[in-house]
């Protein structure tokens, strides 16, 4: 009997472990909304209070989780976060465009900076060079005049009249004899005479314009900007325009002629048309890419900037070049002197515009002062300082 005692209280022991103790749940109002079942689809009780979905299987479990949002709060959450993306995805283009604005401001700061660090440390030497330049020049030119002076001079005594009054004689043909010298060596050596002739052209346009811009001291002139554009002279401007001048009276005269305009005047708008539409685009492109090229300019930037200011060029060489080309390409200026007419004319030409430009103060709208063209190939192109002012 004791050990049957023993036995069910160990039973007892037992099933107390293995089974849970029931305790009562506090009873609260809920509302409990019941889909009707399909088939063997388990049924769905949404329990709107405590916020609860359960879902009660086939078998008779049951099981409960919160309940998430609805699909109208996903598709409002979806929309604002779109607008948030459309939002941070402007901002970022807007600092994209910030970042190419200020990365070019950077280059062109430093560009700036390191002009005026070479011109601040060079400008002692502007003047011994253009003093050399100057008088090789002179050499050059009146090396027979001069010698013919200093002979005069010291053989004045076994002549009857003074040296100085025939030097002053001897100097008062030099325009007449450096015609004559000119178209000899223009009939001789063509292409290195035209292109010499622009080289000084351009050389000495470029000074002038410097000088009616505001640098009319001899340390503040850009020499290197001066040689770049008499080396654009040499090489572009004088052989370019040397055959084209040889085309125009020649095939081309001929090729209208033999269409039946022979008349002068006709001949003569035909080619000043011609020299200011095909030519005039070929030189301005010509020059303005190379000059960015020589500018320590990438291709692309120098390309880009030639076609930008293609237009400009071209119209504005129209308020001065037609009327001078209607003397250039007509019977009162010989072939071999045209390329030196329209040399001189260039020079009329740049100081004109610089004087425009430095009167006008360059007040554009772009802030980076306007962009004059200077006509056959070549334009003025100042800055615009913090005050307004022109400058270079």
């Amino acid at each position: 009997m004791a050990v049957l005692r023993h036995l069910v209280a160990a039973a007892a022991v037992t099933s107390a472990l293995v089974t849970p103790v029931a305790r009562p749940r506090p009873r609260t109002r809920r509302r409990v909304i019941e889909e009707p079942r399909v088939d063997d689809e388990p049924r769905v009780e949404y329990d709107n209070e405590d916020g609860l979905v359960c879902v009660i299987d086939e078998n008779g479990f049951k099981s409960c989780a919160p309940a998430g949002p609805g699909l109208e709060w996903y598709e409002d959450e979806l929309v604002s976060n779109e607008k948030k993306l459309e939002a941070v995805e402007a901002k970022l283009e807007t600092l994209k465009a910030e970042k190419k604005l200020l990365v070019a401001k950077q280059k062109e700061l430093t560009s700036v900076y390191d002009e005026l660090r070479f011109e601040v440390r060079n400008a002692g030497l502007n003047g011994p060079i253009l003093a050399f330049v100057l008088c090789a020049a002179l050499v050059a030119l009146l090396w027979k005049d001069l010698f013919i002076v200093i002979s005069l001079y010291e053989n004045d005594a076994y002549m009857e009249a003074d040296w100085l009054p025939e030097s002053l004689q001897l100097f008062g043909r030099l325009p007449m004899d450096f015609l004559r010298d000119y178209t000899a060596a223009a009939v001789a050596m063509p292409v290195l005479t035209k292109a010499a002739t622009s080289c000084v052209s351009y050389l000495g346009g470029d000074l002038t314009a410097q000088a009616v811009e505001g640098r009319r001291r001899v340390g503040l002139l850009d020499l290197p900007r001066a040689a770049r554009n008499g080396l654009l002279g040499f090489f572009l401007h004088g052989p370019l325009l040397h055959f084209w001048i040889l085309f125009l009276e020649g095939p081309f005269a001929k090729l209208l002629m033999g269409s039946g305009l022979t008349e002068g005047p006709l001949l003569l708008v035909a080619k000043v048309a011609l020299d200011q539409t095909l030519f005039a685009v070929t030189i301005n492109l010509a020059y303005a890419f190379i000059d960015g090229i020589l500018s320590d300019q990438s291709p692309s930037d120098a390309w880009r900037r030639s076609r930008q200011v293609l237009v400009p060029s071209v119209v504005q060489s129209w308020r001065f070049w037609p009327l001078v080309h209607l003397i250039s390409y007509s019977p009162l200026i010989p072939v071999d002197l045209k390329v030196l007419w329209i040399d001189v004319m260039e020079i009329v030409w740049v100081a004109i515009l610089s004087a425009t430009v430095n009167s006008a103060g360059g007040d554009d709208d772009d802030g980076e002062g306007p962009r004059v063209p200077w006509g056959e190939g070549r334009w003025a192109e100042p800055l615009v300082d913090e005050g307004g002012a022109v400058s270079r």
